[in-house]
């Protein structure tokens, strides 16, 4: 039982000797990621129609096609083979969220998103994104992580 105690009170010694130039009270050891999300969701009030919504999202010139489902909870989406930027869509009853992440050199400035519902189109906006840096274990430490304010959207009214 001792050296079960002695082993864990080791092991919390080691993890803040991990902090920056050795000084253990300068850093911890949180992480972050350079992420960027876009919303689009239905009006307040109004159901989600009970159809494919089609997104072309292009992202600093390289579009990327996103096809949601009326059943599915995530959707798929298609992109350039050689782009270093992922992606992850998901469909709710709200609307649908699209969310990129990757290397700090890869995250866009720019965006152009188009969504058609049945292939009608019902929304075009384009613009750039603003980005906040963050480095949660100080300056000195990293990571350095950029994160661009999430966009949100609204889907007119659909007219029965």
């Amino acid at each position: 039982m001792q050296l079960r105690r002695f082993f864990i009170a080791s092991s919390l010694l080691v993890v803040p000797s991990l902090g920056c130039d050795g000084d253990p009270e300068a850093c911890t050891l949180v992480g972050c990621d350079n992420v960027g999300a876009i919303t689009v969701a239905k009006p307040s009030g109004v159901l989600l129609p009970d159809a494919t919504i089609e997104f072309e999202l292009e992202l600093d010139g390289a579009t990327w096609l996103i096809t949601c489902e009326p059943d599915e909870d995530t959707c798929e989406h298609d992109g350039p083979p050689e782009a270093s930027l992922q992606m992850m869509t998901w469909r709710g009853s709200e609307g649908a969220t699209i969310e990129f992440f990757g290397e700090r050199d890869a995250m866009p400035d720019a965006y152009a998103l188009r969504a058609a519902i049945e292939g009608e189109q019902v929304l075009e906006e384009a613009g750039t994104f603003e980005y906040s840096t963050s480095a949660p274990n100080g300056p000195d430490c990293g990571p350095i992580c950029d994160s661009a304010a999430p966009l949100f959207f609204e889907l007119p009214a659909q007219s029965e």
